[in-house]
């Protein structure tokens, strides 16, 4: 339909916008949602050039921004400032969800860009922003242009963090606690699983750089190529069991039964748990390269090119 201008007269069609408005009738607020009903669908396609409708139900939604509220201490006072695109489920379940969830304000001040650097940052002072959630590009760019600001997030309001979304490398992690006075927490998780399920912080019991850290809410397990357990400190594929992993792709029952076996999830991402249980990704199963009869995975050569260019620097 074409946007009316100002002094503009409505259209005579009775179906359409506005005039299709004034035949609405008000409904009842439902009494309650059946937990398996779908929420909404999210399209995702990983690694893979084939997308899939995500279906999350009111009860994975549910149980996920309950765990999201306790973890990062969300209430109706907190100010969340995320800018993140909202077809994405960082930008979405971590922003406006949860934000309604707990009855507390999200800011959306402008999306991200090298200039805005400063304005973004001056907003954590001028909102009272308790939390603010990023992901790892935006603290590397931060950490490198925003040497002005290195006392933003140093007001009485801010609490800590959050990256989410993607790898947040070791040397990025501690170089952007070091230099900025602030803890960052880590989440894992992916849009199968509403957006997270392992924390890494923000209390200091389960904060520990260079991981995801421990499930919440949830089980973990990591596995070997037969699909038995593998043993401790040893590479395999990661998988969550849960209140929050989806319903299923939409109208895509052969993807399904790939993922979702005897209730587990298969992430198709490469973790190790160390000995106190705490998770770290190594890798991507479908991104494992073979040379000279070794394993390798892409991410460990990027940390390794990382903490070399962070020491020439130095």
């Amino acid at each position: 339909s074409k946007l009316l201008g100002r002094g503009a007269r409505a259209p005579s069609d009775p179906n359409a916008y506005p005039a299709i408005l004034q035949r609405l009738e008000p409904l009842a607020a439902p009494r309650g949602l059946p937990d398996d009903l779908v929420a909404y669908i999210m399209f995702t396609s990983g690694t893979t050039s084939r997308p899939k409708g995500v279906q999350i139900t009111h009860g994975n939604l549910a149980h996920h921004l309950g765990t999201l509220s306790r973890q990062f201490g969300y209430g109706a006072d907190s100010r969340i400032l995320n800018i993140l695109p909202l077809n994405h489920t960082a930008g979405m379940t971590q922003g406006p969800s949860v934000a309604f969830w707990n009855g507390a304000s999200v800011y959306r001040p402008a999306p991200f860009s090298l200039p805005a650097i400063g304005a973004l940052l001056d907003t954590v002072y001028s909102e009272r922003i308790t939390h603010f959630v990023a992901v790892p590009t935006i603290l590397a760019l931060i950490l490198k242009f925003g040497h002005e600001y290195r006392d933003a997030f140093r007001t009485p309001d801010f609490r800590f963090i959050v990256s989410a979304a993607a790898q947040l490398e070791a040397e990025l992690w501690s170089g952007f606690e070091t230099a900025f006075g602030v803890r960052v927490a880590n989440l894992y998780g992916l849009t199968e699983t509403v957006t997270g399920g392992l924390f890494s912080g923000p209390d200091d019991a389960s904060h520990r750089i260079g991981t995801v850290g421990k499930p919440v809410d949830c089980e973990a397990r990591i596995v070997d190529d037969a699909g038995k357990d593998a043993p401790g400190g040893t590479p395999g594929e990661l998988l969550m069991r849960g209140g929050h992993v989806m319903k299923g792709y939409l109208n895509n029952p052969e993807d399904t039964a790939a993922v979702l076996r005897d209730g587990w999830l298969c992430t198709g991402d490469i973790a190790t748990r160390d000995a106190e249980g705490f998770f770290r990704i190594v890798g991507r199963k479908k991104n494992l390269i073979i040379t000279g009869g070794i394993n390798v995975h892409p991410e460990e050569v990027a940390e390794g090119i990382v903490s070399d260019f962070e020491g020439l620097q130095m």
